[in-house]
């Protein structure tokens, strides 16, 4: 027999799948019915018809996950954080003070901020997923899982952003929902390694039927993000650099902020529909 989600195979009566942690009693399937219990190829029965119903999905209780997650880690999350985007905060301080002139610098200047942010993105949402596993974090580990897929995170990201972009110009609605659909396909990058449109494809899905909770999410989370970052701003002294220090606190409570918010959102629409155990997570890095 073959796992009805990663078609991966496994001996006949299985219950779970080792590879991608699902529990084929509650697994729902993209489609509505119809598909094999043994998967491609599979000689197990058929499994029994099951309409992918969205389950529920209590939306405060993964707000609160997501804070109680963020502030008992805050530390490491933004240590790690402020540790890999150092090039980035320091090379978008250049571009936006005026130290950069040429186009050719300016261009490259872009790429690698762009690098150096998505890699901090990737390298911490890693954490977050070690973290709701209650494994230890280290910067070294978080950097290690963060280069290794730094690029389909960062193709992700452009794709993310051309869409988004391109459904606000034309109507804000759109956009807004694109948001939505899209939220946790960074997540999906780093665990499933699906590919660029894989994880598009498995954000669309976990967010399907749930999408207006997801965006009530996204909005407290992004309300509390600006709450912190007047919060540092009241705090730091004015003293000379403090435009370049009150901007890299900024970006690194809000970039800890939003892995924490995806990271959560991403595992907790995956358990609900796979019954997948956390432990699962990420778990291709052990």
């Amino acid at each position: 027999m073959h796992c009805p989600k990663c078609d991966f195979e496994l001996p006949n009566g299985s219950e779970d799948c080792p590879a991608c942690g699902v529990i084929f009693a509650k697994y729902l399937y993209p489609g509505s019915v119809g598909a094999t219990y043994g998967g491609v190829g599979g000689s197990s029965p058929a499994m029994p018809p099951r309409t992918r119903t969205p389950p529920t999905v209590d939306g405060s209780q993964i707000v609160s996950e997501i804070f109680r997650l963020y502030f008992s880690h805050i530390l490491q999350f933004l240590l790690i954080t402020a540790v890999i985007m150092l090039p980035a905060l320091a090379i978008d301080h250049a571009l936006t003070s005026g130290r950069v002139t040429s186009p050719r610098e300016l261009m490259i200047g872009l790429g690698i901020v762009l690098v150096f942010s998505q890699l901090a993105a990737a390298s911490l949402t890693f954490g977050v997923l070690q973290a709701m596993r209650k494994r230890p974090l280290s910067l070294v580990g978080c950097l290690m899982a963060g280069v290794l897929r730094v690029v389909p995170v960062l193709a992700v990201t452009i794709v993310q952003v051309v869409a988004v972009g391109a459904g606000l110009v034309l109507l804000v609605i759109p956009g807004i929902i694109l948001i939505t659909v899209v939220s946790v396909a960074i997540p999906a990058a780093v665990d499933e390694q699906p590919g660029i449109m894989g994880a598009l494809s498995r954000s669309a899905e976990l967010t399907k039927g749930h999408r207006l909770k997801v965006l009530g999410v996204l909005m407290v989370t992004g309300v509390v993000g600006v709450i912190l970052n007047l919060a540092v701003a009241k705090t730091i002294v004015a003293v000379p650099g403090i435009t370049f220090a009150l901007a890299s606190a900024s970006t690194i409570i809000i970039t800890a902020l939003s892995a924490t918010t995806t990271g959560v959102l991403y595992y907790r629409l995956r358990s609900a529909y796979e019954s997948v155990a956390v432990e699962n997570l990420v778990s291709a890095f052990d």
